[in-house]
């Protein structure tokens, strides 16, 4: 239960200190989550799927590759959003801005290539396949990156239905979304 906590103590200061380069920088969280926490993240898995790999263990490292991203969505956005559920009194309201709709349509793109590319051949992987991904990847963080800075937030508010929500700009956004 101890190291249970202390992974928790050092994740949340993790990610308390990306929410200050952020808010000194100006880059938006989306963006830094989904390049500089997802890079710290994955770390582990690339270098424990490039060793499957390399042993002649393809097969388990594609698994690999899929299987951890998958987990993490499933058990902890479902864990996240169970725990938020049994602690909120009103609907759980989840806004998505431009970064994670275009980091939706880049993983559904790129899911996609992978399914296609390997079927096509015969289920082996080809060739052009990983400079494609790479490719795939640096469009990817390019246009994250050109997407703009994101728009201040304000004090909290409440909305005409009672909902607690923060002013984003010239929007309002659900309060409980900045704790996501």
């Amino acid at each position: 239960a101890s190291c249970v906590g202390w992974i928790y103590f050092v994740a949340d200061e993790l990610v308390a200190m990306l929410n200050a380069v952020g808010y000194l920088s100006g880059v938006n969280k989306s963006i830094l989550g989904l390049t500089v926490l997802a890079m710290g993240n994955s770390a582990g898995d690339l270098v424990a799927n490039t060793a499957i790999a390399r042993s002649g263990m393809a097969k388990m490292a594609i698994a690999g590759c899929f299987g951890a991203p998958l987990l993490n969505i499933l058990l902890g956005l479902g864990i996240g959003f169970l725990a938020m559920a049994l602690r909120a009194q009103e609907p759980i309201v989840v806004v998505l801005d431009s970064s994670c709709l275009l980091t939706a349509a880049f993983l559904t793109v790129t899911l996609l290539f992978v399914l296609c590319s390997v079927a096509f051949n015969g289920y082996v992987v080809p060739r052009f396949m990983p400079p494609c991904l790479f490719v795939l990847y640096v469009l990817y963080i390019t246009a994250s990156l050109t997407i703009g800075p994101p728009p201040r937030m304000s004090r909290a508010l409440r909305s005409p239905q009672g909902q607690s929500v923060l002013k984003c700009g010239a929007r309002a956004l659900p309060a409980r979304v900045s704790n996501l």
